[in-house]
């Protein structure tokens, strides 16, 4: 097939049958750009996905099956987005809903009892009833009387939202997102240049797509990804010199070959064991544990059907038209209804293989920003989410950071890792695509001076709250009240039936949302009560949670531990975590034993050898179907004797700069702790003349791709004479690390206009 007939849409039978069953040239677009629009949107949803899954993840507990959810949630999306493109022949795919996702997790905080196999019935109830309306003759009317301001915030609503979230993502507006990274316990300062590097290249793929749409590019989107990903991978793995047969050995690309040390490296057999299928059936509609809890089931599922209805009409809704924003292929922009039918049933399959809710994905403005107007490039998108089932290598290719060290995670911790990673070009991408949606706010210059107030209304409150559905809510009932009350009509306020449906809706669903934040506040504040408790009351001995595991005993010179299994805990795990400056426990285990399994009396090892110096956690875990255990937590400390430094000198007439050693610098950064050190210049009968220090001020670093090379050095003038000099660590007051012996002493001599050097003995000098 030559680029000609595909650019032409001719000549070949193949692309002549693709052009006449999607009417891609009666749609002013060409195969090509059907097929890039479609690689672009599936790159970038693919990691939208995997971003999705991580707020989940975090959201539930610890112990979510994560190989189970991502399958679960692959294989929707695949069957969603084909569906709308063969179905719709649109160029809209589907995805997990962040906001949907943000209901189920506020329903689950809120309601004491609910399960996650409960929202799962309660959401397989409400795609039926939205399938039921999506498919009455009434429904599109309906749409098409959403109130003229609501209509119009919509895309820019939903624009102003993403790029937030975008800036967020990106670590540029708050501490959120990337940024934070820097001050990882698993990366510190060491990795900071690292992440800014992340950032550049983000903003460098928002500059290059609006480059490539000014100048009028064929594919903006498909050409900022590529070229932004080859400048990344050209700075930070050819400069920084990364063995790619190391990532490739490490599994990153194809998976399934070599087993994680917890058993959650992903595997196709492993997930299909984790999914959920069937338990919104099984265990879903069982709410005795609500019921106990004093909870109302007639009233959690009116309050459920009618937000995930909602949420799942306006979402749908509004990423239609913001796609169509960015190119449009809608006819007066009216939406066909067949689009909110095949979502409603995208989110029966979902809520019956255990997947969170979807929603047509925000992304779905990157395929029609490439120029695509068909379902073609849908099609094209769900085969590579297909792909994505077998294969991380989409994923893998846009990946720039992993929550423990840069780009790929580390053997041993592979999946949990890998899933909680940033997407720097991806989410300068959607910064652009979320800048493009918000300009349809010009739309609306028209509009009467109250209906303008309520779009600009919906905007901010949208952004201010970052959901979708509250911004449009909040408006929406004020457009109501004020419409039913004015003695004057208002513009475009007509007291239609649907008026009176949106705003009795947009009211229950506004009340549940302040329901919810209130609740959601008392369980942060439980969980805080909670962590204190748990932080004062740990010590070197035994410390216990409940009567669900006990004996916990933690060996904190070898790592040994013991402890006994109970039957109602389906699995353990013992993991090590740092504890900073300030006492709070890091956000990321640093060692970890296997995944215990075992009953009765257990017994075994993690391996703490390679820790430096410092406080930590040590943690029995019990995870179980009915609900994960309290932490069980040993507090310990690593500590030693810090090693004796090594280090030269270079004279230059009156100056002497004194440099520590980088063998000896490593050592006190990775196994043991830098602290200050002091440098002793001692005239030649071996007083003291002069002490300096040499502290983490002096530590400069340099970039080298993803690695930083660190130096500590200072400059000393002295006087004309004869010296000796000597460095001694001075530790941290005996807590964890103690003084080091004071090095080789050597001789310096100091003269105005010449030159000289000398190190220690152990210093290798470099050829």
């Amino acid at each position: 097939m030559s680029r000609e007939a595909i650019l032409t849409n001719k000549t070949n039978p193949f692309v002549e049958g693709i052009d006449s069953f999607f009417k891609v040239s009666e749609r002013g677009s060409t195969v090509t750009k059907e097929i890039y629009g479609g690689i672009s949107v599936f790159l970038v949803s693919v990691c939208a996905l995997f971003m999705q899954i991580q707020i989940i993840i975090e959201a539930y507990s610890d112990n979510i099956p994560y190989c189970g959810i991502y399958l679960a949630s692959t294989l929707v999306a695949f069957i969603g987005t084909m569906l709308v493109g063969l179905i719709c022949n649109l160029p809209l795919v589907q995805t997990a809903s962040l906001s949907l996702s943000s209901v189920m997790i506020g329903m689950l905080t809120a309601n004491a009892g609910l399960t996650y196999s409960n929202v799962l019935a309660i959401t397989f109830v409400a795609a039926i009833v939205y399938a039921i309306i999506s498919v009455m003759p009434v429904t599109k009317k309906l749409l098409n009387e959403i109130p003229l301001p609501i209509k119009k915030a919509l895309p820019a609503a939903l624009g102003g939202y993403i790029c937030v979230v975008a800036l967020d993502h990106m670590g540029i507006i708050s501490d959120g997102g990337l940024a934070s990274i820097a001050a990882d316990n698993l990366g510190g300062a060491s990795v900071a240049p690292y992440v800014r590097l992340c950032i550049l290249v983000g903003i460098l793929a928002v500059l290059l797509a609006f480059w490539n749409f000014a100048r009028k590019a064929d594919t903006p989107i498909f050409t900022a990804l590529y070229v932004a990903s080859i400048v990344f991978f050209l700075v930070a793995a050819v400069v920084g010199g990364i063995q790619f047969s190391y990532v490739f050995s490490q599994n990153r690309i194809w998976i399934g070959v070599n087993p994680d040390k917890l058993g959650e490296m992903y595997t196709i057999s492993g997930a299909i064991k984790e999914l959920s299928i069937g338990k919104a059936f099984v265990e879903g509609f069982d709410f005795s544990g609500y019921k106990a809890a004093g909870g109302n089931v007639l009233a959690i599922f009116v309050e459920g059907v009618l937000v995930f209805f909602t949420m799942g009409m306006l979402e749908t809704n509004a990423a239609t038209l913001g796609a169509n924003e960015c190119g449009e292929f809608l006819i007066d922009e009216k939406i066909d209804s067949k689009v909110f039918i095949v979502n409603a049933f995208t989110n029966i399959v979902a809520a019956v293989v255990g997947a969170p809710a979807m929603s047509v994905g925000k992304s779905s403005a990157v395929a029609t920003s490439d120029g695509a107007k068909t379902g073609f490039s849908s099609v094209v998108c769900g085969i590579g989410y297909f792909i994505a089932l077998f294969t991380w290598i989409p994923f893998v290719i846009l990946s720039t950071y992993t929550a423990s060290v840069p780009e790929y995670g580390h053997a041993g911790f592979v999946f949990p890792n890998v899933i909680q990673a940033s997407f720097q070009i991806v989410d300068g991408i959607m910064l652009f695509i979320g800048i493009r949606m918000f300009g349809s706010i010009k739309k609306a210059k028209d509009l009467e001076t109250f209906d303008l107030l309520i779009c600009i209304f919906a905007i901010i409150f949208t952004i201010a709250t970052r959901n979708l559905l509250y911004g449009v809510c909040a408006a929406t009932v004020i457009y109501f009240v004020v419409s039913v009350t004015s003695k004057n009509k208002l513009s475009g306020s007509d007291r239609t039936i649907s008026l009176y449906m949106n705003g009795v809706a947009a009211l229950i669903i506004m009340i549940f949302a302040l329901y919810h934040t209130g609740a959601a506040t008392v369980t942060s504040i439980n969980e805080t009560e909670t962590a204190a408790t748990q932080n004062a009351t740990t010590t070197d001995a035994t410390t216990s949670a409940d009567d669900n595991y006990a004996d916990f005993t933690f060996d904190t010179a070898t790592g040994d531990y013991s402890f006994n299994a109970t039957e109602d805990v389906d699995y353990y795990t013992v993991w090590i975590y740092p504890v900073d400056a300030d006492g709070e426990m890091g956000s990321e285990y640093v060692a970890a034993s296997s995944r215990i399994t075992d009953k009765g009396e257990i017994s075994g090892n993690v391996d703490i050898s390679s820790l430096s110096f410092g406080e930590y956690y040590a943690t029995l875990n019990g995870f179980a179907e009915s609900g994960n255990k309290d932490k069980i937590i040993v507090d310990f400390g690593v500590s030693g004797k810090l090693t004796t430094p090594e280090f030269s000198y270079t004279v230059d007439g009156n100056e002497v700069t004194v440099a520590l050693y980088d063998d000896t610098l490593d050592i006190y950064n990775n196994s043991e702790m830098f602290t200050d050190i002091d440098v002793n210049i001692m005239d030649s009968e071996g007083n003291t003349v002069l002490t300096e220090t040499l502290t983490d001020e002096d530590l400069v670093g340099q970039l080298m791709g993803p690695f930083v090379v660190y130096t500590c050095e200072k400059t000393i003038e002295l006087e004309d004479g004869d010296y000796m000099i000597s460095m001694k660590a001075t530790g941290d007051g005996g807590r964890y690390a103690e003084s080091s012996d004071e090095s080789e002493v050597l001789s310096l001599s100091v003269k105005e206009g010449e030159n000289s050097d000398g190190h220690t003995s152990n210093v290798v000098e470099e050829e």
